[in-house]
């Protein structure tokens, strides 16, 4: 399944964070101003013909690869998460309450930092590899309908790749 514009645009945004580039920086590369940069980065990117300059700029391929975690701590993911909804770690770790934001440390411990499903368990406390792997799934699922958890996600990551 392809990214859609929106998600390319964001794919941009963190590839350009993680490289160090300004958005004038990158504008120059692709001969355009840094205002279509914005652009770009929050409306989507929709021509086929940018997104190649872009992805050659990057030195990524926009389509196909996003942002990967695995030279963050665990730590420091887990603090941006806390950070973003306001929660202490023990919170987070243990109440029944906060299912939710645990779901979206998993998802993210795993899809982008690539964490081992023995891992994530041993950091969240009372689960198990399965518990972990379902929890991955039912969040990939209701990523597919639910805008707000996506946008969550999205400002949660910038979160970690810019501090």
């Amino acid at each position: 399944m392809y990214p859609t514009a929106i998600e390319l645009g964001h794919r941009c945004k963190r590839f350009r964070i993680v490289n160090e580039m300004s958005m004038k920086q990158l504008a120059d590369m692709v001969h355009t101003t840094p205002q279509n940069i914005f652009r770009m980065e929050k409306n989507g990117i929709s021509n086929v013909e940018m997104l190649g300059s872009l992805s050659k700029a990057l030195g990524v391929d926009l389509l196909r690869d996003d942002v990967s975690f695995r030279n963050v701590s665990i730590d420091w993911i887990l603090k941006s998460i806390c950070d973003f909804y306001g929660l202490p770690l023990e919170e987070l770790q243990r109440k029944y309450q906060h299912a939710y934001e645990r779901g979206i440390v998993i998802y993210l411990l795993r899809k982008y930092r690539g964490a081992s499903l023995v891992s994530i368990a041993r950091e969240m406390g009372s689960y198990d590899c399965t518990t972990v792997l379902w929890r991955v799934k039912k969040v990939e699922e209701e990523l597919e309908h639910n805008a707000v958890m996506k946008k969550e996600i999205d400002e949660i990551i910038d979160r970690i790749l810019c501090a």
